[in-house]
């Protein structure tokens, strides 16, 4: 879901409260402004939506809160005197040996959405989502966690029956059908939740569609 991380922001900020923001599945999915947001701290990860390799990610944090971050790997960026001269960039970045071919590639990975009208790829991938949700709801017979559509965008996640096994239609989606879905657990509630990324398919979910119907009574 899209969370009002900006309208929560300010709320913490009247009450003198420290901001920190988990943006994972943000970057490349969603317009993306921390200036607008104004959080103290924001992490996120590139080889989500972005398309990126994995490993490659980002922390973010006002300069004046940047000397309260400490790197959990203390390397060469803590003796050595760094080009820029910054010391929350020079700790964060010289982790040892560590290989850092996936941080380099992100420029690319931004270039290449960039030139392909990632906006209207985004658009038409909510726009499947919304018929995914309609599809569950009737399939699954619960209903939607809300209606409001504002609060997604390429990901969604819809309620599973009650008492249902989920490690079990996990594996069998998978090993029988080759089809990987998350299916996860908020507190006593269990959820499936399809994404649309460019490479997805209508027929890719008519075959989830169809395999449900199968194994849900």
């Amino acid at each position: 879901m899209i969370f009002p991380v900006k309208e929560i922001c300010e709320i913490a900020k009247a009450k003198n409260i420290i901001s920190i923001i988990d943006g994972a599945h943000s970057p490349g999915q969603i317009e993306l402004n921390l200036e607008e947001i104004n959080d103290d701290y924001y992490v996120g990860n590139c080889h989500k939506w972005l398309l990126a390799p994995k490993g490659s990610a980002f922390i973010w944090t006002k300069t004046g809160l940047q000397e309260q971050l400490i790197p959990p790997i203390i390397s060469w960026g803590n003796t050595w005197e760094y080009p820029n001269k910054n010391k929350f960039i020079a700790e964060f970045e010289m982790q040892g040996t560590r290989d850092i071919s996936a941080f380099l590639s992100v420029p690319a990975a931004i270039n290449f959405i960039n030139k392909n009208n990632w906006e209207n790829i985004n658009l038409k991938a909510k726009e499947r989502i919304i018929k995914v949700k309609s599809a569950l709801t009737k399939i699954l017979k619960t209903e939607p966690i809300t209606d409001d559509l504002s609060f997604f965008a390429q990901m969604y996640a819809h309620k599973l029956p009650e008492n249902i096994d989920t490690n079990a239609l996990k594996t069998k989606l998978y090993d029988d059908f080759k089809i990987e879905i998350p299916l996860t657990k908020i507190e006593n509630t269990y959820f499936i939740r399809p994404s649309f990324q460019a490479y997805n398919t209508d027929e890719e979910y008519e075959i989830l569609f169809d395999t449900l119907k199968k194994m849900i009574k």
